[in-house]
Parts: structure tokens; sequence; C-alpha cells
């Protein structure tokens, strides 16, 4: 088993941090707090899934796509790709088209960069500063990014790492011209679809896996409901099994009311009846968000109202009122003494971004005597939402015109009370 330079200097790191954690104290107790959370099912788990990667890999070799060659690529893939793939198993079940995301994720573009950066590494002293260096630019880029004011920073920082990307690229491939009588073509083959076919071997086990988690937390969800009924219990859970088989993702949707209706089923029959009346509701409301991102996308920039008033073009609409939403549950909880904090947004101004909405550009005033507050944002379309309240929580008014609130929520200035989701046309 051949180690790159990189290799070795990746492995000096972490040799290095590894000592660098036992030898301070609070790293010592984060490796043991680490090692306790994994003993027990996760370490059973993770041993069962390198047991049947192991097995795979038998029969890899059989077939002829796999050596001992490989072994570190193997072992490589198992720490990084394979504990993501198995420890982010709940995507299986809450995601649409995990699997066939999954798969294209292994033969994309990025993949295919990665891999031809591999095939060639700088001299270890190279390879020692590169490393570290690449580390701490990504961390300074992820923290730029998330205040408006250092986003020069971030972008400085990402046009270094864009020219550092583009010097091992062609350092590469300076590498491969000189060396290229000397390259095992078939190694080089066999390499490049080691991640595909291990990707692929390991979607059943997390298939599997994910099943057997998710009908275990329904079937928990069951049993807190009918402590008293031994009876009722196994009713519920064998029509559970009966309707939803390998449902994995419809099964996921078999919450809230839906498992204690279950449980207080008093025959099979009317059992399978509350099951299928929830999977038609999960459908129902997978059919509207479905409509709802379809229409995001057929009136992006098409003008007009919809018979509410509202513009066809709502981008912005659902992330501008989840923002607002946030900013109220902080205000609600920082309610004290019978007033609102005036510095909320200095404090939680960062936590209301998101990857839609990088700069909320919310603007929120807090009434002199500290007994109400408003907050708007006007959206892309230039339909603007409100929030705020006019006396202690829970007090709670929204706001929606074309124009920007005027002052503090009353019935009077188009404010109403209630949440944005409720009826528009709604009185107090």
């Amino acid at each position: 088993m051949d180690l790159s330079n990189r290799d070795v200097a990746f492995l000096i790191w972490l040799c290095a941090a590894a000592v660098a954690l036992l030898v301070w104290r609070p790293g010592r107790e984060g490796i043991l707090s680490i090692v306790r959370a994994l003993w027990g099912k996760l370490l059973v788990l993770v041993i069962v899934f390198a047991v049947y990667l192991a097995a795979v890999v038998l029969v890899a070799q059989r077939v002829g796509i796999w050596n001992t060659g490989l072994l570190k690529d193997t072992f490589a893939w198992l720490l990084v790709p394979g504990m993501v793939l198995l420890f982010g198993f709940t995507r299986a079940y809450e995601e649409r088209r995990y699997y066939r995301r999954t798969l294209v994720s292994v033969i994309g573009v990025t993949v295919v960069v990665g891999f031809y950066v591999t095939l060639a590494a700088f001299p270890l002293l190279i390879e020692l500063l590169l490393l570290p260096a690449i580390v701490f630019l990504g961390l300074v880029s992820a923290v730029a990014g998330l205040k408006p004011e250092t986003r020069p920073a971030e972008r400085f920082v990402d046009g270094v790492m864009a020219i550092a990307g583009l010097a091992v690229l062609f350092g590469t491939g300076a590498w491969l011209v000189d060396h290229w009588a000397s390259l095992d073509t078939t190694e080089v083959a066999l390499s490049f679809a080691l991640p595909i076919w291990l990707t692929i071997a390991s979607l059943p086990f997390i298939f599997l896996f994910s099943l057997y988690a998710n009908y275990e937390t329904t079937f928990v969800r069951i049993d807190f409901a009918t402590t008293g009924d031994p009876r009722a219990r196994r009713r519920a859970k064998a029509a559970l099994l009966a309707s939803f088989h390998v449902r994995n993702r419809e099964l996921h949707k078999f919450t809230g009311r839906a498992p204690g209706e279950l449980a207080a089923a008093k025959s099979w029959g009317e059992a399978r009846r509350i099951i299928a009346y929830h999977r038609a509701e999960a459908r129902l409301r997978e059919a509207e968000e479905d409509l709802a991102a379809k229409k995001l996308i057929r009136y992006t920039g098409v003008p007009g109202t919809d018979w509410k008033g509202r513009p066809l073009d709502q981008r912005e609409f659902k992330d501008t009122k989840r923002a607002l939403d946030m900013l109220a549950t902080f205000h609600r909880a920082q309610f004290k003494d019978g007033r609102y904090r005036a510095d909320i947004m200095e404090v939680v101004g960062n936590l209301l971004s998101s990857k839609a909405l990088p700069d909320p550009g919310i603007v929120s005033t807090v009434k002199t005597n500290g007994r109400a507050w408003s907050a708007w944002r006007r959206t892309v379309t230039g339909w603007c939402f409100g929030i705020g309240a006019a006396g202690p929580p829970p007090d709670r008014w929204v706001y929606e015109a074309s124009e920007p609130p005027n002052g503090y929520p009353t019935k009077n200035a188009g404010w109403r009370r209630g949440d944005f989701d409720d009826d528009i046309d709604s009185d107090e």
C-alpha cells in the first residue's frame, strides 16, 4: 500500500492534531464524550456496516475490480464518504429521489476533478503547508459569509482558493504529462471506479437500516400511546406493517396525531382506515407543496395579482415569513419586565439569514417604552410583510401589502392578529 506525499502530510497533521487534543484537557474530555456516544448501538452499526462492505469487497475481488493495491482508497472511502452515507440514513426517507441524487453525486464533475487532483502530489514540504492553508481559508470563507459586512472578505478568500485550485489542476496536469508512460492506467481506472461501486453497493444497506430505524421510531410513538393495552399495541404495529411494507418515505410522514389515533383503534378495520386516511392526507400535503413550487417557477417575473391581491410572482414570500416568525419568537423569549428588547436585531440578526435570504434586510423598531414592536421586509417582487406586537406575549400581529406598515400594530392600519397562513380576509 503506497502512500503519496499528500497521504503522508495528512497523516502527519492528523497525528499532530491527535496529540494536541490528548494534551489539552478539554480535548481529552471531548474525545471521551465522542467515544461514549459511539459506544453501544452506533458502534454495532458501524461494525455491521464494515463487515457488509468487507463482504462486498471480497465479491469485487473475485470479479476482478478490486485488489490489495486499493486497500488505502477503500479505507479512506469508508472513513469519510462511507460514514457520511451511513449516518445520513435519515435522508433516505426524508428526501425525494435520494438514491438517484446519491448516484449522480458520485459520477459528477466535482468527483471527477477531485479524483484528478489525487493522481499527483507535490513535494512533502508543499503538501504539509498546503493542507492547513486550505483548511484555514475554507474556515475564513465560511465565517466571512455569515455577515453582509464581511462578504468582501469572503469573495477575496474565495478568489485566493480559486487561484490555488487552478495551480493544483495545472500542477497535476504537468505531472501527468511527465509521467504518463509510467502510469498504470488499469490501476487508475480501478481506483476511479472504486467509490462509484462502493456507493452503489452501500445503498441497499442504507435502505434496509433506514427502514428499520423508521419503523422503530414509529413503534416507539405507538408504545407511548398504548401503555396499558398490549393487544392494541400489537394490532397497531401489525396494521402499520401491512399498510406500508417498504414504503419508507410514506411511513416517515405518519407522524403528529396519526400514531395516537392508530393506537386508539378498536378493530383491525378501523386501524387500516386510520392509516389510509393519514396516507391520503400526506399525499395531499405533498401535492400542495409541489404545486406551490411549480407556481413559484411558473410565475417568476410575471406581472399581475391573484384573487387575493397578492403578486403572482411570490419569490421570497415563504422565506420572508419564516425570518419574521423567527424574529417574533426571539422577541417573545427576550420579553422581560414588561419590555421588548430594543437591541434584538443586533443580538439575533445573523440568525435570521438563510441560503435563500443571505441578507434578510428586515427593518425593525421597538417602541420607546418597550411595550410594542414591529418589523417588516420587502421581497424581491416589492411585496411587504410585517410582524409585531402591541402588547405583552402572546400578542401577535401580521401585515402584508404593497407598501410597508406605518407604525406599530393597530387594527385600522392594515394589521391583523394571527399568523401569516391565516385567511388574509379574516378579521380579529
